[in-house]
């Protein structure tokens, strides 16, 4: 069965007239129902959540943004669409490479980033059968380290986060990486980008021990490395204009890091176990922008900001959607014509 991404809605088939009314019903209830249901009941419930733009279409964005933040994780080595999943199949890098150019040319003022569970193929996802008669990609195992770079390359990214187990197959097959790539460890590494007159700061966070941590772990982990990424972001704040954590920690780590980063972080792109969102935001942290990636490549987060946060706390505006904000997850539908440079590489000959 397909893996359908959170805020996706199938828009085929149009209701009936005699059926509009439980239609709308539905529609209401369902609008009610799912924020709920899709965050737990453990989460705040006071988010903002922008629907999702389905198949690379994209919303006009109302203002022109002084920063565009273009953010990409947790493909886990997806290269291609979904290989069983038909004509709507989502993702491929050389959709994203191609949507990214596009993404770019809006706003000149774009910086990439790509974040946790990529490059690395995880062995798992959909396993095509000799029934999928419409799978023409080869496997995500079949690439080597040196040709998945290669392809990544072409998306330009400004930075990098780059995991321990990523960095080790590099390693071992002897690539040498980019500037713009940065191991994440237990040293919060972090690097500034310039955008204009302007600084981007970007910290990036040590990942979890393990994938599924039990609570105490959990607890654990929080105690010991909470403090050092509020020490990391408060002095990378003294001198940059946007600070930027970059995680692999799961939604509910992640959750729980937002109170307590208040004030110290601008914005946290997030990724590992959870659900994908285009932005949330807390009470208990109305001054960050949180952000989660969908899983397997099937889409981009775009965070535009009509401003750069003022550092003076009496010139300092909330976050408000539309007045100073827009985020988009834009899903990479087959409407999105491939970048031919990154199939060049993937499919060569074809």
């Amino acid at each position: 069965m397909p893996d359908f991404p959170v805020f996706a809605v199938k828009q085929d088939n149009a209701p009936q007239r005699g059926m509009l009314p439980v239609f709308f019903f539905v529609l209401f209830c369902f609008a009610g129902f799912f924020p709920a249901f899709a965050f737990g009941a453990g989460f705040e419930e006071d988010f903002s959540t922008p629907l999702a733009t389905p198949s690379g279409e994209r919303a006009s964005s109302g203002f022109g943004p002084a920063l565009r933040i273009i953010y990409c994780a947790e493909s886990k080595g997806e290269l291609f669409p979904c290989p069983t999943c038909g004509s709507n199949a989502l993702g491929g890098l050389a959709r994203r490479s191609a949507k990214l150019s596009a993404l770019r040319a809006e706003a000149p003022n774009s910086v990439h980033i790509i974040g946790p569970g990529e490059f690395l193929p995880d062995g798992a996802g959909i396993i095509p059968t000799a029934a999928d008669t419409e799978n023409k990609y080869p496997s995500k195992q079949d690439f080597s380290a040196r040709e998945v770079l290669e392809a990544y390359r072409l998306t330009r990214p400004d930075a990098v986060y780059l995991s321990i187990a990523s960095a080790a197959w590099f390693k071992q097959a002897k690539v040498s990486l980019p500037a713009s790539f940065q191991a994440a460890d237990k040293s919060f590494p972090v690097k500034i980008i310039r955008v204009g007159e302007r600084k981007l700061g970007l910290v990036f966070m040590p990942p979890l021990e393990s994938e599924s941590p039990s609570e105490a772990d959990r607890q654990k982990f929080q105690l010991e490395f909470f403090p050092k990424a509020l020490s990391v972001g408060r002095e990378l704040r003294s001198r940059t204009d946007l600070v930027i954590g970059v995680s692999s920690w799961g939604q509910a780590v992640e959750e729980s890091f937002l109170a307590q980063a208040d004030g110290v972080f601008d914005v946290i792109l997030g990724g590992g176990e959870g659900v994908p969102f285009p932005v949330v935001q807390r009470k208990s942290a109305h001054g960050i922008l949180w952000l989660r990636a969908d899983m397997r490549g099937r889409a981009i987060n775009v965070l535009d900001l009509s401003k750069w946060p003022s550092r003076q706390a009496a010139l300092a505006d909330p976050w408000i959607e539309d007045l100073n904000f827009r985020a988009e997850q834009i899903y990479l539908g087959p409407n999105i014509q491939d970048d031919a440079a990154v199939n060049k590489i993937l499919l060569p000959g074809k």
